[in-house]
């Protein structure tokens, strides 16, 4: 009987609960024209062993909004965060989005980046 009450003790400690993987960390995009939105979608994995579930994808700035599945993620199953920058501005751009999950890291953050032409 103790046996029994310790083998299911160590099977407790040795999960994991639910791990983000981000399959694309990055996405660099080509040269995009003045006020041409860009969108990229960003593969995440759960590699754990509970469902992920991401509470919030927040950017810094009004320019750019991420969109994330609202249901959890089961262990082994993949889903995308799609994030649209509006292209407004001229230049290079570098545009982080924080992922707040149920995760043991909490926050991960994941990057769009490219420039903006004049047309």
């Amino acid at each position: 009987m103790c046996i029994a009450t310790l083998l299911m003790s160590v099977g407790v400690w040795a999960q994991k609960g639910p791990v983000l993987t981000l399959v694309d960390k990055k996405i660099e995009t080509k040269s995009v024209k003045h006020n041409t939105p860009v969108t990229a979608k960003f593969r995440i994995k759960n590699d754990g062993d509970a469902p992920l579930i991401i509470f919030e994808a927040s950017a810094t700035c009004d320019c750019t909004k991420a969109t994330w599945p609202k249901q959890p993620i089961l262990p082994g199953k993949q889903a995308e965060i799609e994030v649209v920058f509006d292209g407004t501005k001229l230049g290079k751009f570098n545009k982080p989005v924080y992922i707040t999950t149920n995760a043991n890291d909490k926050r991960e953050v994941i990057f769009l980046k490219g420039e903006v032409f004049e047309k």
